[in-house]
């Protein structure tokens, strides 16, 4: 990938994650198949033209051209082969293309406005279910790898949730270097995940000298991040190799405005920027979440295995359950705050908190394993993982048959409560005064990217008198 490039194109970035994914897969299930070509290697090269993203992507045993829709772009322009073929982009569709990686699908979001009021709010989801299907027939230990390469997003959260899962079912111990390792890809992952979430899926453009930063910046907390993470999938961290790539994600997170105290965002960077955009964006009531922690574990997991539709649907009765930054970290945002200042607050410091527990486990091994997952046998003969992920707590849970192999497996990831039709995004958003138009499309995009689901999402405003 042509770094240059990927520097000045935050979307370019998106590119290097497709390619550890596919490395993942070509070290693991693609290993010694007679299809792949030793002479090539996993490569993605792209760029923006007319509010869409083009890329040819390799693999030792495909290539294949992809075109993709810029979300928040422009509509796409009719396109003409010759000029995209010799590179004539103009300056602006460049600067202005961001973009997130799709596959785990999309979200349309429709929301009806009455008297500038939401009155409704109706979430619809486009993306794979029944994904858990895979893992069943499989051996135990092939689940862990399997995961980290059907996910997109969080890859390295979905491997050890599934690795503690399956070690709880089959009555065994995580080794103290595998949780240490564990526990050093899952802070640097979630580190970038919420970077780049932030920063990749802004509903309005940065400036250009600060969206041309932006862009090196996360490629650095990129790079970092993919370094810690490739040694925890080993299960054996070295140390000082951990410090100076710790050490080289919080400098990126500092650049983006992430401070090393305090509260508040780096004056004048992009963290600033955003947070100041907050100031017009709909008054949000001031209302605490209803954190999902470990505390409700045995509810969740009892649920999980006997209600078929609680992975897709889940719900505790009496509550609005709502998990992720803002759920784990609102005690250190000021009330005094406006609540989207505050959801964007409690990022920058679930940031904080991520890199200080990273420099502790690099300089004296120091760990806080409850405070990032957690795990157990079930009564059935099942096995449990719940991980602290960048979008909140993600469930495994694995079943063993008599055969040796995985007799049952479900997933519940984070989305799934916070966009659920009863959950905190609906909750929030039920008659308040967001506007019309384009004003309630931002308001309403705010509060989807601060709560981050695990997919893209669309927002449509209708006035209710044309719905």
């Amino acid at each position: 990938m042509d770094a240059e490039r990927a520097g000045t194109d935050p979307a370019l970035a998106l590119g290097q994650r497709l390619e550890e994914h596919y490395r993942n897969i070509h070290a693991t299930a693609m290993i010694d198949v007679p299809i792949c070509n030793p002479a090539l290697g996993v490569a993605a090269t792209g760029r923006a033209y007319g509010g869409r993203a083009f890329g040819i992507f390799t693999t030792p045993w495909f290539m294949n051209l992809v075109a993709l829709d810029l979300p928040h772009a422009p509509p796409a322009a009719t396109l003409n082969r010759r000029d995209l073929l010799r590179g004539r982009l103009r300056k602006n569709e460049e600067a202005n293309a961001m973009t997130y990686l799709l596959g785990a699908g999309t979200m349309g979001i429709d929301v009806t406005v009455s008297r500038a009021l939401a009155c409704s709010v109706a979430v619809k989801a486009n993306r794979a279910r029944g994904l858990a299907r895979v893992f069943v027939g499989r051996r135990p230990g092939e689940a862990p790898a399997l995961a980290g390469q059907v996910f997109s997003l969080c890859g390295f959260a979905q491997s050890l949730a599934s690795r503690i899962a399956v070690l709880n079912a089959a009555g065994l111990v995580m080794s103290a270097d595998a949780r240490t390792a564990g526990m050093a890809g899952l802070l640097a992952e979630r580190t970038f995940e919420t970077l780049s979430a932030l920063v990749l899926r802004w509903p309005t453009p940065l400036p250009e000298k600060m969206a041309v930063i932006a862009g090196r910046q996360l490629r650095e907390a990129l790079a970092a991040s993919q370094a810690i993470v490739s040694q925890a999938r080993s299960g054996q961290i070295a140390k000082d190799s951990l410090a100076a790539e710790a050490t080289r994600l919080s400098a990126a997170a500092h650049a983006l405005g992430t401070p090393h105290n305090g509260n508040g965002p780096v004056a004048g960077s992009v963290l600033c920027v955003m947070l100041r955009e907050l100031d017009d964006a709909a008054a949000f009531a001031q209302r605490s979440p209803d954190p999902l922690t470990a505390e409700d574990d045995a509810e969740v997991i009892t649920r999980l295995c006997d209600e078929p539709d609680f992975a897709s649907m889940p719900r505790l009765p009496g509550r609005v359950v709502e998990t992720g930054s803002f759920a784990r970290r609102v005690a250190a945002t000021s009330p005094h705050e406006p609540h989207l200042g505050r959801r964007l607050l409690a990022r920058i410091s679930d940031i904080q908190d991520c890199l200080a527990q990273l420099a502790r486990l690099a300089s004296s091994g120091e760990e806080d394993w409850p405070s990032l997952a957690a795990g157990g046998p079930t009564p059935d003969a099942g096995g449990y993982g719940a991980v602290e992920c960048a979008r909140g707590r993600l469930y495994h849970y694995a079943e063993i048959g008599g055969d040796g192999r995985l007799a049952a497996y479900r997933i519940l990831a984070p989305t799934e409560w916070n966009f659920h039709p009863a959950g905190p995004f609906v909750d929030r958003l039920l008659s308040l005064r967001i506007g019309t138009g384009g004003a309630a499309a931002r308001s309403v995009s705010l509060l989807a990217l601060l709560l981050d689901p695990c997919v893209a999402f669309e927002v449509n405003i209708r006035e209710a008198a044309h719905a």
